[in-house]
Formats: C-alpha cells, sequence, structure tokens
C-alpha cells in the first residue's frame, strides 16, 4: 500500500518541532573534582589574603577551566541522549501493509532499562507522578531516532473507562494466533519477536475468550495483565492518519468500461526486506528482481505502465482507470464490485521496491492544489479533471503494488501483517521499529471527534496489526476504519496529533512489576483461570 492523501497518508507539508529540553543553567555546578581543586586551593578570601592579585588571578585562571569542562561535558552528554528529532521530518504514509511474508517487529516488549530523558522532563509536570519504584525505562532507537517508554497507571489514560474493554480484547485475540504461529515456526518477525510473557498473555486471553467475557472482565484482564508505558520523545504528541478498505467496480474480463489492471506478483520479485520491515528502512530499496547475478531494480511505476511486465500473464482484475488503481495501491487492499453481482476481496502480495513519493506534495509544490483543500476526494477529483497531466503526476511516485485474490475464510475480512484480520477502529498500523506487532496500545487524541462524534476526541484500546512503509517514528499511527465509502470519508480526513499508551506484560523478564493493589475492576474468577500462573524463566545476563 502506498500512500498519499486519505488518513493513508495527506502529507501537505513537514510539521514543525519545538526542541522542548530544558535549558541548562548559565552557572553549571562544579563536579566533584571541581569541589577537590577549590578545596586544596583554599577559598577566594584566603588565598588572595596571602598571595594578593597574583593569587586571584590563578585562581581565576584554574575556575575557568574547571567551569569551561564541565559546560563541554554537558553539551556533549545533551546531544548524546537528544540525537536527532525523529519527527522533524515529512512523514509519508505508504500502505503496503497486507503482507502474507511475515514482517519485522521491534524492540518495545524489550524489558524496560533505566535511562535518562532530560527532554521529557518539562512534560513531566503535568503528568501525575509515578512511584519511584517504578521509574525503570525502556529505552528504543530506530535509525537515528530515539524514543523512551516511561510506566504509567490506567488512571494516567483519558478516557480509559470509556472504553469497550471487550472490543479491545476480541481484536486482541484475533492476532494471537497468527504471532504465535510465525514464533513457533522460526520466523523472524523483526529486531525483538514477541516476548515469552506476551505469547502466555495471549494464551490467556483466548481461554478468556472462549469463557463469554463481559466488559468488565475484560477490562479487569488488561489492568491485570498489562502495565501501560507513555512514550516519550522529542515531540510534546504523535501523529494519527487512517485508511480504509475501498469499494470500487470492476472486471475480470478487460473492456470498454474496465481497462486499467491490478497485477499479480510476478515471479521474479524477491523481498529485501521483510514485509514489517518496510517503513524502518528508510528511502532503500525493499523488493528487487531477481536474475543470474543477484538481484536488480525492478522496474518504476512509469516503466510497468508503460508494459515492462506486459506478456507475463499478471492481470488480476481490471478497473475503471489508473485513479481506481492508483489509490487501491494507496490501502493495500480492496473490495471489487463484478458486473454479475458478485464481489472480490484483493489484497496487497508485494512491491516494486521503489520508495514512495507523494503526489499530493508534488501538486502542492508545483502550484497546482492549494494545500489547506487537499484531501482524498479532491485529490482523485483534480486527477480525473487534468488527464493530460494524470500520468505524469501518478508517476512521480514509483513505487507499484502488486495483489492477490482472497478465497474461503481468508475473504471474510481485510488482512494486516502476518494475515491478521483487520478490525474496524481496533488495528492500528505502526512503526516495527519501536512496537512488536501483537502488542497493545491505547491512543489518545483530543482533536479527533469526527472519529466518534463525541466531543472528548478518540481514546481508545486499538492493538498494533498492520504496518506501513512510510509509518515512520514512536508515535506514528494509521487507524484502520473500516470497508466501503463512509469508512473512506472519515479516513480521508484523518491528519491529527494524537498519544501512545503501549501495554507491556506485568510479567515481562525483568520487570518484575505487580498488578495495582486498588483495582477499580475487582478480580474475576474466570481472571484467575485465564492468566498464567507460572512465573517466566529468567534470562541469563550476557
Amino acid at each position: 500500500m502506498d500512500a498519499d492523501v486519505s488518513g493513508r497518508g495527506l502529507r501537505v507539508g513537514r510539521r514543525a518541532r519545538e526542541d522542548r529540553r530544558p535549558r541548562s543553567s548559565s552557572m553549571p555546578a562544579l563536579p566533584s573534582w571541581g569541589h577537590l581543586l577549590l578545596h586544596r586551593l583554599g577559598s577566594p578570601t584566603s588565598r588572595c589574603r596571602q598571595n594578593g592579585s597574583a593569587g586571584r588571578l590563578s585562581f581565576l585562571l584554574l575556575l575557568s577551566a574547571v567551569l569551561s569542562i564541565q559546560t563541554s561535558a554537558a553539551s556533549a552528554q545533551d546531544r548524546a541522549i537528544h540525537g536527532e528529532n525523529p519527527m522533524a521530518r515529512e512523514t509519508k504514509t505508504e500502505g503496503a501493509r497486507n503482507a502474507s511474508t511475515v514482517g519485522k517487529v521491534a524492540p518495545s516488549a524489550t524489558a524496560p532499562v533505566a535511562t535518562p530523558n532530560p527532554s521529557a522532563a518539562a512534560r513531566q509536570k503535568s503528568k501525575p507522578k509515578v512511584a519511584a519504584a517504578t521509574k525503570a525505562k525502556s529505552k528504543q532507537k530506530s535509525a537515528g531516532a530515539t524514543a523512551t517508554f516511561e510506566p504509567a497507571e490506567f488512571s494516567d489514560m483519558p478516557g480509559w473507562d470509556a472504553d469497550d474493554h471487550l472490543a479491545a480484547l476480541r481484536a486482541f485475540v484475533t492476532s494471537c494466533g497468527r504471532v504465535a504461529a510465525a514464533v513457533k515456526a522460526g520466523a523472524r518477525i523483526g529486531k525483538t519477536n514477541p516476548t515469552p510473557e506476551l505469547l502466555a498473555v495471549c494464551e490467556a486471553a483466548e481461554r478468556l475468550s472462549a469463557a463469554e467475557p463481559t466488559r468488565k472482565t475484560a477490562r479487569a484482564f488488561f489492568e491485570e495483565a498489562f502495565r501501560p508505558h507513555r512514550v516519550l520523545h522529542r515531540s510534546e504528541t504523535g501523529l494519527l492518519t487512517g485508511y480504509y478498505e475501498p469499494l470500487v467496480e470492476g472486471s475480470r474480463v478487460k473492456d470498454a468500461t474496465f481497462s486499467a489492471p491490478l497485477l499479480r506478483r510476478p515471479g521474479d520479485l524477491v523481498n529485501l526486506v521483510s514485509e514489517a520491515e518496510r517503513g524502518a528502512v528508510g528511502e532503500r530499496l525493499t523488493h528487487a528482481r531477481k536474475d543470474g547475478a543477484g538481484w536488480t531494480p525492478y522496474p518504476t511505476r512509469r516503466e510497468i505502465e508503460e508494459g515492462a511486465l506486459s506478456g507475463n500473464d499478471l492481470e488480476l482484475i481490471y478497473l475503471r482507470d489508473p485513479v481506481d488503481v492508483f489509490f487501491m495501491q494507496v490501502q493495500g487492499s480492496g473490495l471489487v464490485a463484478l458486473p454479475d453481482g458478485g464481489k472480490v476481496r484483493v489484497t496487497y502480495d508485494g512491491k516494486n521496491g521503489h520508495p514512495y513519493t507523494s503526489i499530493g506534495r508534488y501538486l502542492i509544490d508545483q502550484g497546482l492544489f492549494p494545500a489547506d483543500r487537499m484531501s482524498l476526494q479532491a485529490l482523485k477529483r483534480w486527477l480525473r479533471a487534468n488527464p493530460e497531466r494524470m500520468r505524469d503526476v501518478l508517476w512521480q511516485n514509483q513505487s507499484y503494488v502488486f495483489f492477490r485474490e482472497l478465497s474461503g475464510d481468508e475473504a471474510t475480512a481485510p488482512r494486516g501483517v502476518l494475515e491478521i484480520p483487520l478490525t474496524p477502529g481496533r488495528s492500528l498500523a505502526v512503526d516495527t521499529a519501536f512496537h512488536v506487532i501483537g502488542t497493545p496500545i491505547y491512543v489518545s487524541s483530543q482533536r479527533l471527534v469526527h472519529a466518534t462524534r463525541k466531543p472528548g476526541g478518540f481514546h481508545r484500546l486499538m492493538i498494533a496489526q498492520d504496518v506501513g512503509s512510510a509509518i515512520r517514528g514512536p508515535e506514528r499511527g494509521d487507524i484502520y476504519f473500516g470497508s466501503g465509502h463512509h469508512a473512506g470519508s472519515i479516513a480521508g480526513v484523518t491528519k491529527h496529533p494524537g498519544n501512545f499508551y503501549v501495554l507491556l506484560p506485568r510479567q515481562q523478564a525483568g520487570q518484575r512489576d505487580k498488578p495495582p493493589r486498588n483495582r477499580a475492576v475487582p478480580r474475576d474468577t474466570l481472571i484467575d483461570a485465564a492468566l498464567p500462573t507460572r512465573k517466566p524463566v529468567r534470562q541469563a545476563r550476557q
């Protein structure tokens, strides 16, 4: 799935980020060895009395050297901690999520490690204080971007009490089997595979789900099994967009009405990275053409549409025009209504590997469309109203997505990474450099009101079940809104600030965290039966 606009990615410009790091004092504290030198020298007064102006000058020169070394060390430490701003670049939303290839998952499920985070100091003034014993932090890094996971409480999460925890439990269980099967098969799902503790909680959730839980029980389960962690990085908030499954008309046979093909995956297309890793590799090629010498770059969008793959019998289904094909690729899946009344569900099956380029951004930069009026529907209208320019604009994006048809049980829902069935309003696409697939993430946005029609905004427990080639950053999320035109109308105008609270298992190795004593929801006998009683095996130190 490539993306451009639609919550899959209307990118109209680079978000300016304010550097929140606390300003250092104009007079830094002397290091301990500085105090030792002063002690050996004596006080300024006593030295001046003994040596007059010469003694005073010597003392001041030495004090100046001490302060200079102290300041240089502080500056170096500040650069080492903060590094590059991971969110101070344009985040393009490329879809290409629904992967049959096992993908990359990442370090969000690693055991927390205490790390300094001076940049977050100012932000903590408005947050509830966390007990000193629970202030362990897990620090995640990806291509220069850094994020810290700081333990929080469920009471810190806006709207937690009002959420439908049973719906979240059902979505969580949906991905458990797929994640466990991938781990069992020895597949590499990312930098860090799901931990044994997360898999154990998954098994408990499956047992609980089979016992007909209630909303109350589901909430108690999440509070008992997980500890929320606030995601801290160089910005106050992250960015939320939306995607959906489009419904378009098409035909299995090319005719005067339907002439633009969706193509199957070519036999010589190979993955250079796992499908879930596409969002974490930047502008590098993700797929290529296999040849005798190894591999070569695959043809670009323009080359493919001009016939580079002709004669290979790759035509899967025909849509009305290249615009429908392009936006089906943007979303990565779709329903095609056939002339006989039937419907076909298609899903992502690889791409040509070239990085995504936003055609919406291109139109704005060329002065062909005003930035404040850009949306998914507006972009579609412009392309169809300018057929003489349409091809050249589409070709600015060299990325090209291939599809396969779903059948049987597979065709009951669109698929995310690891072929996880997606749940509207509960499935979330994330950057797997920071988050493990299958992890519950509470998403909070005060300004995202059109998605819920509630004045309080969007506050919902979601599950990391999908990826996107340009979903990059620790708080970068793409919300799946469902199928059809209504879902598209919501996704197409979603581009809002938001925050993540990542739920990590309480029994995760190294954390040894305990459930809250004063639960808002009492522990249920179903929870006792579901949750694992065996403590995880302690990992040997490296």
